[in-house]
């Protein structure tokens, strides 16, 4: 149907990935390219006869993240928005929501001087403007438990073995708390306040359990619940 503008991209490069996340009508799609460190591009692309319409939303979240990391930097050094992994999800009315966090230092060569900093914002196609965009500075463990509380529970857990229940349940448990520690950063301080009410009450019904199993399935529910605060 066309070339995609500003990418460069062929299977199985080197250090480099493609990611693509349709709509359900598949009417449209998110693309991105990844590079070494950090993606590309970040396009939406409409097809439309027998071409697409292709609109950048990679240059908008690169500076917003750039913005917090080199805010946080003390050299009076600009640059990029590092290495940052990023989160799809497509919403109602042709929008999609996106979450990202990044890192100056993915290898961990330097973690004194590394930065990090988390995106968070709401894309609309049909105007094809932002409904929302902020982005903030991080410190290093609010990194770390954001870089996992934004990814699927489902899809990760059928990718991991655990030797016993108990093991299963631990890792549930470190999971849960990074999902919670990343909405108590993102959610306003009323609306986290609720939210710890809630947790305090929860933790209470999941210490009642009465086998490791079923505080499992407890804690796989809570963390999809805890998870869609964050979008």
């Amino acid at each position: 149907m066309g070339k995609i503008a500003g990418a460069d991209y062929f299977e199985h490069q080197n250090h480099r990935g493609l990611k693509t996340i349709w709509a359900p009508e598949s009417s449209w799609c998110v693309v991105q390219y990844q590079g070494r460190f950090g993606f590309d591009s970040i396009s939406i692309l409409e097809p439309k006869d027998s071409n697409f319409i292709q609109t950048d939303i990679g240059k908008r979240i690169d500076n917003a993240l750039a913005a917090a990391i080199n805010k946080k930097s003390h050299d009076g050094e600009e640059g990029g928005g590092g290495d940052a992994t990023t989160y799809f999800r497509i919403g109602a009315n042709r929008s999609v929501q996106v979450r990202a966090v990044s890192t100056t230092d993915p290898k961990e060569f330097d973690l004194k001087h590394a930065k990090y900093a988390l995106f968070f914002g709401t894309f609309d196609l049909r105007s094809k403007k932002w409904l929302s965009a902020e982005s903030r500075a991080l410190q290093m463990g609010q990194y770390d438990v954001a870089d996992v509380a934004f990814s699927d529970i489902e899809s990760d857990l059928k990718g991991e073995s655990f030797s016993t229940e108990a093991d299963k349940a631990k890792s549930l448990d470190e999971r849960m708390n990074a999902v919670y520690s990343t909405a108590r950063l993102i959610l306003p301080a009323a609306r986290f306040a609720a939210v710890k009410q809630e947790q305090i009450k929860w933790l209470k019904q999941r210490d009642a359990a009465t086998s490791t199993d079923e505080k499992c399935n407890l804690m796989v529910a809570r963390i999809k619940m805890l998870q869609k605060l964050l979008w």
